[in-house]
């Protein structure tokens, strides 16, 4: 196991239990893909299952690729640091854009991270905790740890995201109260796919107008249909209403009345959905 840099990481948090850390899982790490980040006072996020990924990013856009973790098992004293190194597998799809940023939980850094579109990759990112260390950080909840600001640059996927340990001897993931770094055996890297396309599902092609059918083809990409059916009253004296792509549902024009003869009354007649010409002596 890698020795903790104690001059960047304050003694505070390791002071404690210096006691192993336990086989098996200790630690899970994730990497969360947003269209937009995390809002400023959500970094903490109850429970054992982490916040969602996105399955799909908008083409042309700036996304996100959010680094949570959590700590799962023996010891149960909180996450003094996480570093990690972060994979994507289509550099031809998506580019990273300097520089990381820290979470407020975690906003001392040992390394840098090193940033490689060539490859794929962003080495070392991560961080620490601040002395005093917030008790029990990451216990029961999963925690942010670092934002990677990402634009999308071409078409397609699946894209894979995945983990793998930061292999630097100044920076690893560790436990609060521990010497030593958590071994990479004990820690889970999770994956997490996403595609970069303009929709998945119809409802990712909503265009808020009430009277287009909207679906998601075979290519992934949105066809919003006007359809005037979805724009009939049901009534026939006030003409047949239409469907304007960006407009919405448009009135109709009534029938014509008049017969051009001058001793008829010309009416609409609703119930039978005519025109009658009803002569007057």
């Amino acid at each position: 196991m890698r020795s903790r840099l104690s001059t960047i990481v304050p003694w505070a948090l390791v002071l404690g239990s210096f006691g192993p850390a336990a086989f098996g899982q200790v630690v899970r790490v994730a990497p969360i893909v947003k269209q937009t980040p995390t809002s400023a006072g959500s970094e903490r996020f109850a429970g054992a299952t982490p916040p969602a990924s996105a399955a799909r990013i908008n083409p042309a856009s700036t996304f996100y690729i959010e680094i949570w973790a959590t700590n799962v098992a023996l010891p149960l004293d909180g996450l003094a640091c996480v570093y990690v190194d972060l994979a994507y597998d289509r550099t031809d799809l998506m580019d990273s854009v300097l520089p990381a940023t820290d979470s407020p939980l975690f906003p001392n850094d040992a390394v840098a991270p090193v940033f490689n579109d060539l490859t794929g990759t962003v080495g070392d990112t991560g961080g620490c905790q601040s002395a005093p260390a917030i008790t029990n950080l990451g216990v029961s909840e999963w925690v942010l740890v670092e934002t990677i600001q990402m634009t999308a640059v071409g078409l397609g996927g699946p894209i894979i995201m995945s983990l793998a340990d930061a292999n630097n001897i100044f920076a690893g993931t560790s436990i609060v109260g521990q010497l030593t770094n958590v071994a990479p055996i004990d820690i889970d890297f999770q994956t997490r796919s996403f595609q970069i396309v303009e929709c998945l599902v119809a409802a990712d092609c909503n265009d808020g107008v009430a009277c287009t059918v909207d679906t998601c083809n075979i290519s992934n990409v949105c066809v919003n249909t006007p359809t005037n059916s979805l724009c009939d009253d049901t009534l026939f004296c006030n003409g047949a209403e239409t469907c304007d792509a960006l407009l919405d549902c448009q009135a109709g024009t009534p029938p014509a009345l008049t017969d051009g003869v001058i001793c008829t009354d010309d009416t609409c007649d609703e119930l039978l959905d005519v025109i009658v010409h009803t002569a007057n002596n």
